[in-house]
């Protein structure tokens, strides 16, 4: 397993005062002239009609709200935003613009796009959208309450939210240099039994797919990457280590307990010889591993840390 982490200073069960050293000094290098995106650099071999290039971007975060999304929004705009870094939007446009100016040929975000539902950040991740070629959602697009978003949260996707993203949120597929792109939204930890056959209906075309998810589908490197990075970030921001690796074990352990129909069909990916590659987000910390016999999972590091993925594709 190889893997490149961004330190997340965002704990799930609230903020870590102080913690962001490394959006701070991302945004110095960008200010200075510096290299305003740290890139992950990967290959990989899936039978493409020719080669091309793939930017992966993850998790922005965008926390905005107007005069039209109302006070209480506002407010949670500026307490999220002071979490994240406080440019989410400028790190995204400066990813943007490194894949425009190597003229990448496809970009892709998988989700948490926005941090929560607002006007402002619906209004942003449809411009975002109009240079990004597809993608999927995330937890934090189907709340206005970001830290209420697991797996017991109600679902919804108000229609103004709904038209930011070109997608079929539940499933979509693309096809570009003869690759079939199948994004399809996990995002509450589930795949459900219309998804499953909508997936059948793409193997059918006979391309190789490579899948779009926000959270990464449990493999042991990726797991025990997320221990590690855990484990390190308490350092860091002085929580305690044990205490917080313990967090992330339970959390993910609970995240990656499926019902039937999910436990089925992540089985059913693993034996699917077309499968060649698994784009995740949604940990903040990038890595990759094995995830079948044909298949990688790429797992991305979060763009309000100005970190992205550059896949050169044959």
């Amino acid at each position: 397993m190889t893997g490149t982490g961004a330190m997340e200073m965002y704990n799930r069960r609230g903020f870590i005062a102080g913690g962001l050293a490394l959006a701070a000094s991302s945004a110095a290098r960008t200010a200075a002239g510096a290299w305003p995106v740290d890139i992950v650099y990967s290959r990989l071999e899936v039978g493409a009609a020719k080669p091309f290039s793939l930017f992966h971007i993850s998790d922005t975060h965008l926390s905005l709200a107007d005069e039209g999304d109302g006070p209480r929004l506002a407010e949670l705009a500026k307490k999220r935003s002071d979490a994240f870094g406080g440019d989410q939007l400028g790190a995204l446009r400066d990813a943007l613009a490194w894949a425009r100016a190597r003229r990448t040929d496809l970009i892709v975000h998988t989700g948490d796009l926005m941090d929560f539902q607002s006007g402002a950040n619906a209004a942003a991740a449809k411009e975002a959208f109009g240079e990004m070629s597809f993608g999927c959602i995330g937890n934090h697009e189907w709340t206005a309450d970001p830290l209420a978003h697991g797996a017991r949260a109600p679902k919804t996707l108000p229609a103004a939210v709904s038209k930011a993203f070109p997608f079929d949120a539940e499933f979509d597929s693309h096809v570009a240099f003869g690759v079939n792109f199948v994004s399809m939204d996990d995002s509450h930890y589930r795949f459900t039994g219309r998804q499953a056959e909508r997936f059948e209906a793409e193997v059918g075309k006979g391309l190789p797919i490579v899948l779009l998810v926000h959270v990464p589908i449990y493999t042991p490197g990726t797991f025990e990457a997320a221990l590690n990075f855990w484990g390190v970030a308490a350092e860091m921001i002085g929580v305690p280590s044990a205490e917080l690796a313990r967090y992330r074990s339970d959390r993910h352990r609970k995240e990656q307990l499926p019902d039937a129909t999910t436990a089925a069909f992540v089985e059913r990916l693993r034996r699917e010889p077309l499968l060649k590659a698994v784009l995740a987000g949604h940990e903040h910390f990038s890595v990759d591993d094995r995830f079948s016999e044909t298949a990688r999972q790429f797992v991305t590091g979060a763009s309000f840390n100005r970190v992205a993925r550059h896949l050169a594709i044959a």
